[in-house]
């Protein structure tokens, strides 16, 4: 089901009763992995183990918060694990942190004169 979404003064607002849900990016870990393990010429299970693990890993921790995170960074951060590739978990898990980290030091930073 969608979530049904009034825009009232160019703000997106969900209509009461209807829950938002954000679906998690869809990423092709194997490919990403594949690729990942071939870099420098010769394939590497070790690699291929190593990736395969570590994107896991990182979708399970997004996946737990990834409808309450703000739409600019969901937005965001999937366009970043995507450069360059099929996508990456662990770059978007990084992109995450990374913007919720900066959105804290942010708002306590102040100009002094």
């Amino acid at each position: 089901m969608r979530a049904v979404v009034v825009v009232l003064a160019g703000l997106c607002l969900p209509v009461a009763g209807q829950a938002q849900t954000a679906e998690m990016p869809n990423y092709d870990v194997e490919r990403q992995c594949r690729r990942i393990a071939a870099i420098g010429g010769n394939y590497s299970e070790a690699m291929y183990g190593a990736c395969f693990d570590s994107e896991q890993s990182s979708y399970d921790n997004v996946k737990l918060r990834w409808s309450a995170l703000p739409e600019s960074i969901r937005r965001q951060c999937d366009r970043i694990a995507r450069v360059g590739g099929p996508g990456s978990y662990s770059m978007l898990e990084a992109c995450v942190q990374s913007e919720e980290s900066a959105g804290r030091q942010n708002q306590q930073r102040q100009f002094r004169r």
